[in-house]
């Protein structure tokens, strides 16, 4: 049997499996097991199995990053980017020794992405009254935030207004951001681009918004909001794309290629898309993995991002990065702040489908040979 690089570098084994059917076998006993509680063999063949698959997946990715000339990576190649810099708002986030404050300030969004992972949960938020915002965990008044920058704000690398939809009750924002501003705090924004004006937009430029990301898998990169792009670009310093990557997505990027870059956008942070019992059922034909034990997603999710960077790469795309969010990033991030890893830092349910071990095995049984057990 021919072993590719990866499959020899392993060393997991299959203790007393020797063939595929008795480990088809063994994952219906093991599941079983675990419904009465926890039974350490049986969790243990599962994580082989997600294990090898997670390498597998993974070696096919570093196939294709060897490709790409223009490539930059860091970390032991956790890390990779096409192109310039990234973000800044990346840089505080992945590098910041000081680290990022999250802040929510609304609990409302105005459309329903099939990718979200809050999508069923969007009217089971409480809502934030006037004037309060979600810091931690905790409800806070604005004279709350200010005194937390105040007395935090050395310890922190940037501020990033997150989760929902900020433009729902984007007047609530100035006050803050303009406070932080004065205080030399780094602060980027989440936006799906579709409430946004160029009032709006300018008078966030003028309270010192730093960078504004647009999440172009929201509509597709409808032409609304590419025009918004546009027009943010003309005053916030650093505007850019982040989305999930799958390939409905992705096919709208590449149909609206011209128009994206020549709108004046710096980055396109390409997001490996996270799965959950919200979303999974729309992604699962692609054909899932699971890294770290942690997030799940779809194989194919990463690949359109270098898909992406080797257009970039033919057509020698300047002033323009294209970074490759991955769960590797994620990982990478948690390892520096000294924080758990897995699906339960976004939601506290993993996304795998019932009887996915099994499926995997037989698709790609040559995969899993190599580590079973021999007599």
């Amino acid at each position: 049997m021919n072993l590719n690089q990866w499959q020899q570098t392993l060393q997991a084994r299959f203790k007393g499996i020797y063939s595929i059917p008795q480990l088809l076998e063994e994952i219906e006993a093991s599941h079983k097991k675990l419904l009465r509680g926890f039974d350490r063999k049986a969790n243990y063949i599962l994580c082989i199995i997600e294990y090898v698959f997670q390498e597998k997946t993974l070696a096919e990715i570093k196939k294709r990053q060897e490709g790409i000339a223009r490539l930059r990576t860091d970390g032991h190649g956790m890390l990779a980017w096409w192109g310039g810099e990234l973000p800044k708002g990346c840089q505080i986030c992945l590098h910041g020794k000081r680290g990022f404050q999250p802040i929510r300030s609304v609990t409302k969004c105005n459309l329903r992405c099939k990718f979200c992972y809050y999508s069923s949960e969007h009217d089971e938020y409480e809502e934030l009254l006037p004037g309060h915002f979600q810091v931690n965990s905790m409800y806070r008044q604005t004279d709350d935030v200010k005194v937390m920058i105040d007395k935090q704000g050395a310890e922190l690398g940037g501020v990033a207004w997150v989760y929902f939809e900020p433009f729902t009750d984007i007047e609530k924002h100035y006050e803050l951001i303009q406070y932080i501003h004065k205080r030399g705090l780094y602060q980027w924004m989440y936006t799906n681009g579709t409430l946004c004006s160029e009032t709006s937009l300018k008078k966030l430029a003028e309270c010192g918004l730093d960078e504004l990301r647009f999440n172009l898998a929201a509509t597709h990169c409808s032409r609304p909001v590419l025009e918004n792009m546009r027009i943010a670009a003309k005053y916030v310093p650093a505007v850019g794309i982040e989305s999930p990557m799958y390939r409905e997505y992705y096919e709208a990027l590449l149909q609206n290629k011209t128009e994206i870059l020549e709108s004046g956008i710096k980055f396109i942070n390409c997001a490996e898309l996270h799965l959950h019992s919200d979303n999974v059922q729309d992604f699962s034909d692609d054909g899932l993995y699971v890294y770290k034990y942690g997030y799940v997603s779809p194989v194919t999710s990463r690949h359109y991002t270098y898909d992406l960077m080797e257009l970039a790469e033919k057509e020698g795309w300047r002033g323009i990065t294209i970074h490759d969010c991955s769960n590797q990033t994620k990982v990478y991030r948690g390892i520096l702040k000294r924080a758990n890893f897995g699906v339960v830092d976004y939601k506290s349910q993993n996304g795998l489908p019932p009887g996915w071990q099994r499926r995997i095995v037989e698709k790609y049984p040559e995969v899993f040979e190599p580590f079973l057990d021999v007599r």
